[in-house]
């Protein structure tokens, strides 16, 4: 039995020596608040043993032993240091603790002697047994209880450390009530080195986090990982990828609140609503999610610690974000670009011929009148022939610009191409239409101003106003046409409402027969 005591007693001491390194490690090279209080417990505890190993004789030493076993004491209080950090006690609770600490440091201090090799324990030491209990009982107790109740509502991983941290401070509470009651002899020096061996491991699992546990107990998180990169997957704008992703990052992490943030700081989506103002106890934490986007969550304190998986993950989640982002906007830009034109991001002709059928649809029932307007600038090819076609397409983009200043913004403008402007518009009559296309004209017609240089561009105007649906749409756009032109035929710079006879004006102008002139407008 001696022999078993011997190497569980080597055994716990490496657990110790390599709790002291990797801990230490963890706060070289994390600096995560609180670290270094577990790295201190650890280096004491192991320093104590490797110098007994190293010199047995300190132990026969008063002096010495009584160093030692008040160096000792002096862990637990910096165990409570370490649960602490993270979410700060009460202040007569932190008074307290430093209290118990320095009267069991000072008590063993003033002990006269400590029964060893042969020294008869002192008067005072049951009373000092009683006070070592009762001082590692209230600093331990405080430390399981904080860490169980911590690990209610954190992840699978993170939850199962802060719980095996909590059984090895229970573990240690135990070995001192063992001490505290004065029991010895080769069966209590066995099993006392057995919990040692115990605790040691204990504190590796909850500390170290060794891969193993992480997959046995990370199999959730997995879960809510992939379903999150689905999710991603499926997105079709940045607020939907908040939507998506935001409840999938709280199973991830047991975020109490998440918000994706626009670069300018605005809130993209959150959850639950009203996410991040008021952050309570919790920890927000900042992923960047590609150039434009910021993924902040609000975490337990703890999880800096024990969950450094779970926010491994947030990262590689905040990069896919921001890839899906990417995406979106990317396939945003292209139908945009499929339809609007690309000088003056006004609709082009596809997407202003699908929005006239869909009004033309529900004239006389939602709407009481539509107003199509053909504008063809007058004279433009002089802009080009007399500058160039970069001032041609700044004059373009400013025509555009004043169309869309001058139309509300349930109206539809576009360019049909070329020097060819359409749009279309709700009114209640005839006269509303006739005022809206002066003013369009009017408008048009003021000076633009280009570098240095001023210059009037005109515009010729055709309209029509439809009150029914029977009329389809490439047959109002020819009228529009026949009407605009007849405007050029009177001297330009004019509106020409559309009437009967302006069809076959149109056609004698150009010399064209219905088929042709139909053949002429789809061809712009």
């Amino acid at each position: 039995m001696t022999e078993w005591t011997r190497v569980l007693s080597d055994v716990a001491l490496a657990e110790f020596v390599l709790l002291a390194a990797l801990t230490a490690w963890q706060w070289v090279r994390h600096r995560i608040r609180g670290a270094g209080w577990v790295a201190l417990v650890f280096a004491v505890v192991a320093g104590l043993f490797l110098a007994l190993r190293i010199d047995p004789s300190l132990s026969s030493s008063q002096d010495a032993a009584r160093s030692l076993v008040a160096l000792l004491a002096v862990t637990p209080y910096l165990l409570f240091r370490f649960a602490a950090t993270f979410r700060r006690p009460r202040r007569s609770l932190r008074f307290a603790a430093a209290a118990v600490t320095v009267g069991i440091v000072a008590f063993t201090v003033a002990l006269p002697s400590l029964p060893l090799n042969g020294h008869a324990a002192p008067p005072e030491y049951p009373a000092y047994r009683v006070a070592l209990a009762l001082a590692f009982g209230f600093l331990l107790s405080y430390v399981a209880l904080r860490f169980v109740l911590a690990g209610r509502g954190q992840p699978p991983v993170a939850a199962t450390r802060m719980r095996l941290l909590a059984l090895a401070a229970a573990g240690v509470e135990l070995q001192v009530l063992v001490v505290a009651f004065g029991l010895h002899g080769p069966v209590v020096d066995l099993v006392t080195r057995v919990l040692a061996v115990v605790i040691g491991g204990l504190f590796l699992a909850a500390l170290a986090a060794p891969s193993s546990l992480s997959v046995s107990a990370g199999r959730r998180e997995d879960d809510a990982f992939r379903r999150a990169v689905v999710e991603l997957v499926s997105a079709s704008d940045a607020r939907d990828v908040g939507r998506r992703l935001l409840p999938h990052v709280c199973a991830l992490v047991g975020a109490s609140r998440a918000v994706l943030l626009r670069g300018d700081g605005t809130i993209v989506a959150a959850v639950p609503a009203g996410a991040m103002e008021h952050p309570g106890d919790h920890t927000s934490v900042r992923a960047q999610s590609g150039s434009s986007h910021e993924l902040v969550v609000s975490i337990s304190p703890f999880l800096c610690y024990f969950g450094r998986s779970e926010l491994h993950r947030l990262d590689q989640l905040a990069d896919m974000v921001g890839l899906a982002i990417e995406r979106c906007d990317m396939v945003e830009r292209l139908a945009f670009q499929a339809s609007h034109d690309s000088v003056t991001g006004l609709a082009n002709r596809g997407l202003f011929l699908e929005r006239l059928e869909e009004a033309l649809h529900h004239v006389g029932r939602r709407r009481r009148a539509l107003a199509v307007l053909f504008i063809d600038l007058d004279r433009f090819k002089l802009v080009n022939d007399r500058t160039d076609h970069a001032t041609g397409d700044l004059v373009l983009n400013e025509m555009a610009r004043r169309l869309t200043a001058m139309t509300r913004g349930v109206d539809v403008v576009a360019r049909f191409g070329g020097d060819e402007f359409v749009a279309l518009a709700e009114v209640d009559h005839e006269q509303d239409a006739s005022e809206m296309a002066e003013r369009i004209r009017k408008g048009l017609a003021q000076p633009v101003t280009i570098g240095a240089a001023k210059m009037v561009v005109t515009a010729s105007v055709g309209l029509v106003v439809v009150s029914d649906t029977a009329t389809g749409a490439g047959a109002v756009l020819r009228d529009a046409d026949n009407a605009m032109y007849d405007a050029k035929r009177l001297g330009r710079d004019q509106v020409v409402l559309y009437r009967t006879n302006a069809r076959s004006t149109a056609q004698r102008r150009w010399g064209l027969g219905p088929t042709r002139a139909a053949a002429r407008l789809n061809a712009g």
